[in-house]
C-alpha cells in the first residue's frame, strides 16, 4: 500500500487501539490514510481521541453512535437525532445467481487457480512452506471480482440448499469469501475468532496450525440442530478447519460440508479432516503443491 491513499474501515470504534495501530502501520508503509469509517462508535470510550492523536486532521466517521454502560447499550441522545430510532429494515434478498454453465464454471475456476500458482514459497523456521496469496495475505491486493468468482464457484459446487448457517474464521480471506457466499444464498454466517468473548453461545477448541502454531478458536452463535457449511480460504494443515468442525459439533449442530478456495495438498489437511470427520464432504476449488521455490499445479 506504499504511497497509496487509503480508507480505513472497521466495525466498532471503542478504545481505538486496533484502528490506531493499523493507521500507524499504514503511515510506516508510506500510505496516506484519508479517513476512518466505522459501523458504530461507543462514544463513552476514548477511541476518537486516540485516532486524532495519530492523525490530527483525518476525518473519523461512524454510522451509528451508542453508549456502552450498565447492562445494555444505549443510544447516545446527545449525538443521535431527536425522535424515535429509525425502523430497521428486513434482511436484503440474496443476490440472484443464475445457473453457471460448465464452460462458465471452468473459466471462473481457472481464474481462481491462477491466483495460487507460481507464487514464491518462504519456508518458516519450522520448515512449513508458506506463501503470500492475494486471498490469504492480500499480496498482491485482493481484487473484488476475484472474490466474486470464488463465491460463484463455491455456491455452484456446495450444497448450501441443505444449510442453515455458514461458519468461517475472521482471520485472512475467510471473511470476504464467506460474506460473498452469504449474499448469494441469503444465509446468516458466523466468523470465528482466536480469542474468547462473553456469550453463552460460544464454543472454543484448541488446535495446532501449520504456520501459526497453537491456539484456541471460538465459534459464536451456532445453536443445536443447525445445519452448517464451513467456508474458508485454504485447506492446508487442516488445523483451523478441524477446530471449527469440532466447535460446531460441540454446539450440537450438524456438519453438511466444508468448502475451500484452495488446497495445499502436500500438507495433509484433507487426511487430517478425514480422520476426525470421515463422512464430511470436503470441496476445494483448486489444488496446488508447495514444494521448491514456487507453488505448482497439483
Amino acid at each position: 500500500v506504499s504511497t497509496q491513499s487509503t480508507w480505513v474501515l472497521d466495525d466498532v470504534l471503542r478504545t481505538g487501539s486496533t484502528a490506531a495501530s493499523l493507521i500507524a502501520a499504514l503511515l510506516r508503509a508510506g500510505a496516506i490514510p484519508i479517513a476512518a469509517v466505522f459501523v458504530a462508535e461507543a462514544t463513552n470510550f476514548s477511541g476518537r481521541a486516540a485516532l486524532r492523536a495519530e492523525v490530527p486532521n483525518m476525518p473519523v466517521l461512524s454510522v451509528a453512535k451508542f453508549v456502552a454502560k450498565g447492562t445494555h447499550t444505549e443510544r447516545d441522545v446527545l449525538l443521535s437525532p431527536r425522535g424515535p430510532p429509525p425502523l430497521i429494515p428486513g434482511p436484503c434478498p440474496p443476490q440472484q445467481l443464475g445457473h453457471l454453465s460448465p464452460q462458465e464454471l471452468q473459466i471462473k475456476l481457472a481464474r481462481v487457480k491462477a491466483s495460487f500458482i507460481g507464487i514464491p514459497i518462504h519456508p518458516s523456521t519450522t520448515g512449513y512452506p508458506y506463501s503470500n496469496f492475494c486471498l490469504t495475505d492480500f499480496v498482491p491486493l485482493m481484487q473484488p471480482n476475484l472474490v466474486e468468482d470464488m463465491a460463484d464457484c463455491c455456491v455452484a459446487l456446495t450444497p448450501f440448499n441443505r444449510c442453515d448457517v455458514i461458519v468461517s474464521e475472521s482471520d485472512r480471506g475467510g471473511g470476504p469469501l464467506t460474506h460473498a457466499c452469504a449474499m448469494r444464498t441469503g444465509l446468516p454466517y458466523c466468523l470465528a475468532n482466536w480469542y474468547a468473548t462473553t456469550t453463552d453461545l460460544s464454543e472454543g477448541c484448541k488446535t495446532y496450525v501449520g504456520y501459526s502454531g497453537s491456539g484456541t478458536i471460538y465459534v459464536n452463535g451456532v445453536k443445536p440442530g443447525m445445519r452448517v457449511v464451513v467456508v474458508d480460504d485454504m485447506l492446508s494443515s487442516g488445523g483451523t478447519a478441524e477446530a471449527l468442525c469440532k466447535c460446531i459439533e460441540a454446539r450440537g449442530a450438524r456438519l453438511v460440508a466444508a468448502v475451500f478456495a484452495s488446497e495445499k495438498v502436500n500438507t495433509n489437511g484433507r487426511a487430517r479432516l478425514a480422520r476426525s470427520f470421515p463422512t464430511l464432504e470436503v470441496i476445494t476449488l483448486c489444488t496446488f503443491l508447495a514444494e521448491g521455490e514456487v507453488t505448482t499445479e497439483a
